[in-house]
């Protein structure tokens, strides 16, 4: 019976493509080999870790300086604001476009700080759970 449930036990390739959301509780535990009661035993944690890994989400890296100033531009409303800014040029009106121009270098300034700032203070959350 033992070969049978190590038989049974699904490969990563299958793990994707259960619902397991589906599954009652009972069909859980038998197609992951374990009970509700005495839970996986240690040699078994230890040998699903090296086929399948550590139960952790994959940190994104941290987006560069340049990735943030992009992010803050790449916005439909302020490419509108730089294609009417360069319009303002080519018609010599060099006030309105310089100040169009103005607004959005500081919304993308304090875009990228609020940024920053929003990432610095997720990393302090994460290091306090730690």
């Amino acid at each position: 019976m033992i070969a049978k449930k190590q038989d049974a036990a699904l490969t990563s390739a299958e793990d994707l493509s259960v619902t397991w959301h589906a599954l009652s509780a009972d069909e859980v535990l038998n197609r992951l080999d374990t009970t509700s009661v005495k839970g996986l035993t240690a040699s078994e944690v230890e040998k699903r870790q090296q086929i399948h890994g550590l139960n952790q989400l994959r940190e994104k890296p941290r987006a560069t300086f340049l990735q943030l100033v992009f992010a803050q531009l790449k916005s439909f409303v302020i490419i509108l604001l730089i294609v009417a800014s360069v319009i303002s040029m080519i018609l010599g009106e060099w006030v309105d476009s310089g100040a169009i121009l103005l607004i959005v270098i500081l919304n993308a300034v304090l875009g990228v700080i609020q940024e920053s700032r929003a990432e610095e203070a997720l990393a302090a959350l994460k290091k306090m759970a730690a």
